[in-house]
């Protein structure tokens, strides 16, 4: 976050595929949440009805590290794919 403090944020909706309302975020009003498997997410945000966003979740199997990849699609200045790797200490 600003000033290199640390931001949580979350969602609290099912994993069933279908767009649900997200306040808050001034880059997506709606997000679809999916379970792939037991260790990977989907989601997909949209505004205005627009795809802007897709996003994963992979879990390894030993649970020790999490991968998240985002491909921003919208707005086109910001498109792009960004890929995070977290390991558990």
């Amino acid at each position: 976050g600003p000033g290199g403090k640390a931001t949580r944020g979350g969602w609290d909706m099912p994993f069933d595929g279908k767009d649900h309302p997200v306040k808050g975020d001034h880059r997506l009003d709606t997000l679809a949440l999916k379970r792939l498997d037991a260790h990977t997410v989907e989601a997909v945000a949209k505004k205005d009805g627009k795809l802007t966003n897709t996003m994963r979740w992979d879990i390894s199997p030993d649970g020790k590290t999490l991968k998240w990849t985002s491909k921003r699609i919208l707005p086109p200045d910001e498109a792009g794919t960004v890929v995070r790797i977290y390991d558990r200490q």
